[in-house]
């Protein structure tokens, strides 16, 4: 779009009660989570500073996955104030930062991470070995968000924090969903929470916390049972599945602690006596 004719197009004047202007800092950012255009706009004239001046407000959406930035002109006279609201360019380092990380959320949600074998052997591996959950996951900006911002400090780290306190992956309670695919066909999905890290010279995204989402977790197709109890009567029969991943899910009983035995049998499942002692049924001509 033509820069004039965008600028022309999202200037936007109107007449608040000074009484209703709340106040607030210069560089405010203020939320408005799945708003139209002139909600935003709106939103930012709200978030102005009281009292006569010109002042950048940020608007976040994590509904429309966008930053906005307004330039709010407030002319304060006793009772009541006059406000112009026009919307600017973001900064370049702001709008980088913005575009990468609602790109690396969407893929994210919708794709597939994969998971170098150097972090991690599979998805049983992930499930039951701390350390193996350890290396993938503080590696997970090998494939994940940058760990770097890249022109951080040209937005200001008070801007910074701000900012990403309104996104949802940064925010009080907010997480990003995840899902991570591993080389023996299986993948589970994680919810991230978000924090930025930052020094006088840099500032980066590092992960705070993590939360595997019960149930996700599965070996070509079929979910792997999470606790000794779910293994009784588990059956293991499928196309979708095969000897390599049968053998995956034997070796997770094990790394969790299951008593596993193994027997030829017609059939390719697990059953559990009540000591929570497991056997193998298994149909193949040699026991994994």
């Amino acid at each position: 779009m033509n820069y004039k004719s965008f600028k022309l197009s999202i200037v936007s004047i109107f007449v608040l009660a000074f009484a209703f202007i709340p106040k607030a800092h210069a560089n405010s950012v203020v939320p408005c989570d799945g708003c139209d255009a002139t909600q935003r706009q709106n939103a930012a004239g709200g978030g102005a500073p009281a009292g006569s001046g010109t002042h950048p407000v940020y608007v976040t959406d994590n509904g429309n996955k966008l930053v906005e930035k307004y330039e709010v002109t407030v002319e304060s006279e006793p009772g009541f104030s006059f406000i112009q609201v026009v919307l600017v360019p973001l900064e370049p380092a702001i709008s980088a930062l913005i575009t990468k990380y609602w790109q690396e959320v969407e893929q994210g949600q919708t794709a597939d991470w994969i998971v170098d074998e150097a972090f991690s052997n599979g998805t049983p591996d992930f499930m039951a070995n701390y350390a193996a959950r350890a290396r993938t996951l503080n590696n997970w900006g090998t494939y994940g968000l940058p760990s770097q911002l890249n022109g951080s400090t040209a937005i200001g780290l008070g801007l910074l924090a701000q900012l990403t306190q309104h996104l949802q992956g940064f925010a009080n309670n907010g997480f990003i969903t995840v899902r991570l695919r591993f080389s023996d066909g299986g993948s589970v999905v994680v919810s991230i929470k978000l924090v930025i890290v930052s020094s006088p010279n840099a500032a980066g995204v590092s992960m705070e916390r993590y939360e595997v989402v019960p149930g996700s977790a599965q070996v070509h197709g079929i979910p792997l049972p999470e606790n000794v109890g779910d293994f009784n009567n588990f059956s293991v029969m499928g196309n979708s599945f095969n000897g390599d991943g049968l053998e995956a899910i034997y070796r997770y009983a094990d790394l969790i602690g299951v008593q596993t035995s193994c027997v030829p049998s017609g059939q390719d499942r697990f059953t559990c006596d009540a000591h929570g002692k497991c056997t193998l049924e298994w149909s193949g001509s040699s026991c994994p």
